[in-house]
């Protein structure tokens, strides 16, 4: 009813702009919420720094194979639960759709995080002995496909217009 007025306009535009801001927050804070919960913001952390370790990563705690190992495991079981599809935590939302859009970008975030620790993991100066083989141990199997395809999450190439 008040829509053709410019008032209105400047109003919902930056109504708008608060709800996005907000929504960044909450993805941002859902997607910390699921590293911790699967215990890949210990190894992301590490892989992530500005200032490159003084030693190889595979040396480093939260990023030695055996560390790493429990951290993939803990995701592996992460992605054969309920959490992945509806999760708790997003569930007082009430608007289904931004729970929705909060969750799904969340999502994206992780499948990027596991990208760089598989990039690091892989790469020869973290002189990791059967890179491959650590990444295999556990479901996604160290495969972005096969982690986009758990996660229901398109290829960035693949979404629609």
């Amino acid at each position: 009813m008040i829509r053709p007025f410019s008032f209105a306009q400047y109003k919902t535009a930056e109504l708008k702009a608060d709800i996005d801001a907000r929504a960044d927050l909450l993805t941002n804070a859902h997607f910390n919420s699921v590293l911790e919960v699967t215990t890949l913001n210990g190894p992301l952390s590490l892989c992530t720094t500005s200032e490159p370790p003084s030693e190889p990563l595979s040396h480093l705690d939260a990023m030695q194979p055996q560390e790493l190992t429990t951290a993939l495991r803990t995701f592996a079981a992460w992605l054969s639960s309920p959490d992945v599809v509806h999760p708790a935590r997003l569930a007082p939302l009430t608007d289904r759709r931004l729970a929705e859009t909060v969750h799904r970008e969340a999502l994206r975030a992780v499948v990027g995080a596991y990208e760089r620790i598989c990039v690091e993991v892989r790469n020869p100066k973290n002189r990791y002995e059967a890179a491959n083989t650590l990444l295999g141990g556990q479901r996604p199997f160290g495969s972005l496909p096969a982690l986009r395809q758990i996660l229901g999450i398109e290829e960035p190439d693949d979404e629609p217009k």
